[in-house]
Parts: C-alpha cells; sequence; structure tokens
C-alpha cells in the first residue's frame, strides 16, 4: 500500500531584513528599538500589499520582520496600533518630500503646485506598495484609521487653499470645494493603483487641470457651506428642492442633503423623495449616486 499522505506545513516566510546580533550592532536600547519598529513597519507594508489588511496577521508580520511576536506585542500591542504607525511614517515622508517641493519652486503659485503634484504622484511610481497601504488598506482597518485619514486630507487640502491664495486674481474657491479637490485626487489615484502605477507620471497635468478648474468666479461665489447646513436644519416643504426641470430639482435635492447631512447620507431613495421626481428618472439621468453627487459638484 501507498505510504500515508502528510499534510506539510507552510514554510515560515523569510524574513525581510538582516536579525541584529546584539552584541555586535552597536546600537544602545533606543537603537534597537527603533530598528525593530522600522523593520515591523516595512513588514507590514509588504503583507498588506499581497494579502490586505484583513490577511495581515501579527503572526505573519512579526515572521517577515524578523522578530518575535512578544516583541511585536511589546512595541505595538495590537495589529491595527502597528498599521496606523506604519500608516502615520508613509504619510509624513510623503508630506516632507511634497512641502519641500513645493517650497524650492521659487516661480509663481501654479509651478509651486504642479511641483507639489509632481512629487505627490512620483511617490506613488517609486513606492507603490506604501502608497496602497495608505490610500487602499487603512481603510480596512475601522473608525480609527478612516478619521486619520481625515487628518491627512486636511493637510493636503490646506497646502491647496495656501497655493490658490497666492494667486494675483484672487479666486479662490471655499474650503469645501478645496476638500473636494482632495477626495477627488484621492480617488482617482486609488483607482489607478489598481491598474499601471508605470503610467502614473502622466497623471500630474491631469490632476493639476482638474484641480485648477474649480477656480473660478462662479465657484468662489458658492454660499457658505456653514450657513447652508445650518439653513437645511430647518424643515421645509418638499417643493424646496426647486422648480424647473427635472435636472435642476434632482441637483439642488442632491447639494441640500449633503450640505446638511454629509455625503454619506445620500441615497438614490432620499434624493428622488426631496426632488420629487421617479426613481426611473433619476436613474435614466445620472445612473447612481456618485455620478448625480459629481454632477452637483
Amino acid at each position: 500500500m501507498p505510504p500515508a499522505l502528510t499534510e506539510t506545513k507552510p514554510a515560515p516566510p523569510r524574513p525581510l531584513y538582516r536579525q541584529l546580533q546584539p552584541r555586535w550592532c552597536g546600537l544602545d536600547r533606543e537603537g534597537v528599538v527603533g530598528n525593530q519598529r522600522m523593520r515591523l513597519m516595512g513588514a507590514m507594508v509588504e503583507v498588506v500589499a499581497e494579502r490586505g489588511y484583513a490577511g495581515a496577521s501579527i503572526k505573519q508580520v512579526s515572521a517577515l520582520a524578523g522578530v518575535s511576536r512578544q516583541t511585536f506585542y511589546d512595541l505595538y500591542g495590537t495589529r491595527e496600533a502597528c498599521l496606523l504607525a506604519t500608516y502615520d511614517d508613509i504619510v509624513e515622508r510623503a508630506a516632507e518630500r511634497i512641502g519641500a517641493a513645493y517650497r524650492t519652486e521659487c516661480d509663481d503659485w501654479q509651478s509651486r503646485l504642479r511641483a507639489a503634484f509632481d512629487t505627490y504622484v512620483a511617490g506613488f511610481v517609486a513606492r507603490p506598495k506604501g502608497a496602497r497601504l495608505a490610500l487602499v488598506g487603512v481603510f480596512d482597518a475601522g473608525p480609527r484609521a478612516v478619521a486619520r485619514t481625515e487628518r491627512t486630507r486636511l493637510t493636503f487640502a490646506k497646502m491647496i487653499a495656501a497655493s490658490f491664495e497666492r494667486a494675483p486674481d484672487n479666486v479662490s474657491p471655499p474650503p469645501i470645494v478645496v476638500k473636494g479637490i482632495v477626495c477627488g485626487i484621492d480617488r482617482v489615484v486609488r483607482r489607478r493603483l489598481a491598474d499601471d502605477v508605470e503610467g502614473f507620471p502622466a497623471l500630474t497635468e491631469e490632476l493639476l487641470a482638474w484641480a485648477l478648474c474649480y477656480r473660478s468666479a462662479a465657484v468662489a461665489r458658492l454660499p457658505d457651506p456653514a450657513r447652508v447646513a445650518r439653513a437645511s436644519a430647518r424643515p421645509r416643504p418638499r417643493a424646496y428642492a426647486g422648480s424647473g426641470d427635472e435636472r435642476v430639482r434632482i441637483l439642488r435635492a442632491t447639494a441640500w442633503i449633503a450640505a446638511g447631512q454629509g455625503y454619506d447620507h445620500l441615497t438614490a431613495g432620499r434624493i428622488v423623495d426631496r426632488a420629487g421626481v421617479s426613481a426611473e428618472t433619476f436613474e435614466a439621468l445620472y445612473g447612481d449616486v456618485e455620478q448625480c453627487f459629481l454632477a452637483t459638484l
């Protein structure tokens, strides 16, 4: 009879980094800890790029970093804490590079912004795995991670707003539009990360032109979002969605809901109810909520 087949366990991943030799590495205790943290963050980037955050176990990250699981727990405690530390490190380094490029460019405000966009895009080509963690993997890690991305967007929104304010024509979009520009850039880049990273350099001019198109007198005259939100909190009859053709009523209803309650509360049902149109009309004109929101913006 043939010998019984035995199931073999997969070999543990080979560490990415050479383990430190306590007597010969030349590092003090603080240096050793810093080295271990760096290795764990590097391993987190690799595992998330291959398996996603859901598949990034502490065992796998520790093995790839060449440290014990106890060391992982001592340094980070939880998988989420390690991911957030890795995310913060990626974003901080990117912000330093982008800020340096922005400050180095001494020409007009558009040249400064172009230099920042160039550096932003170049970072994805040079470090695609880190970009995937920061723009894709982090969203699977729960509310705290998502809140961290909001803080990052605010940082970049301030830089773009400062650039717009340097323009000699004094035309600057309101903060909510600048925030929308940053969110739109994130979305475009996130989609491109799944396709062709090598084609990213050509994306700079496209993103820059798209961002600059919101610098118009009409956009600058948009009402204060805080005032719109306060007004939207007061009950109004359905007819407030506006008169005119159905397209205009849908767009006004979308703006009313988004300004008062946020994008997350936009649904096709709420829009058509507010606009007083049929679901069939909504689908024929826009297809889905995302396209309708973009048209409204």
